[in-house]
């Protein structure tokens, strides 16, 4: 079985193997850097939903694994706050998509004053 990660980030890399372990043990995950598809800072659910499913498609179809996952932060604004939430999404063959999401914590509006100045919550220019 091959399964691969749109990223390479370590600490993905390092969350995406240790959910694998547990699911099929000796399975290694591979990283491979993709594009997101989306904005450098999302600032939606759906926005960031669609960067993690961008990553685990590209990141399957490029490599032909058996499993694409991809990881995407994000920001979503509720009533007057905004807060930092990760989507997860695995494709399959098939092109089937699975979701899960990180819990989310409030984002300082100082910084939101700095994200809407074009800087990000992490720089993902390596990832």
């Amino acid at each position: 079985m091959k399964i691969v990660l749109g990223s390479g980030n370590p600490a993905k890399l390092e969350s995406a193997q240790f959910v694998v372990d547990r699911l099929f043990a000796g399975v290694k995950v591979e990283a491979i850097i993709v594009p997101t598809g989306v904005s450098a800072q999302p600032t939606s659910d759906a926005e960031t939903i669609d960067g993690a499913i961008f990553r685990a498609r590209h990141a399957r179809e490029q490599t032909g694994a058996d499993y694409g996952i991809g990881m995407q932060g994000g920001m979503n604004q509720v009533g007057e706050r905004w807060f930092e939430c990760g989507w997860i999404a695995v494709v399959d063959r098939e092109g089937n998509v699975g979701l899960g999401s990180s819990g989310r914590f409030e984002i300082p509006l100082s910084f939101v004053e700095q994200i809407r100045s074009g800087k990000e919550l992490l720089n993902r220019s390596k990832m």
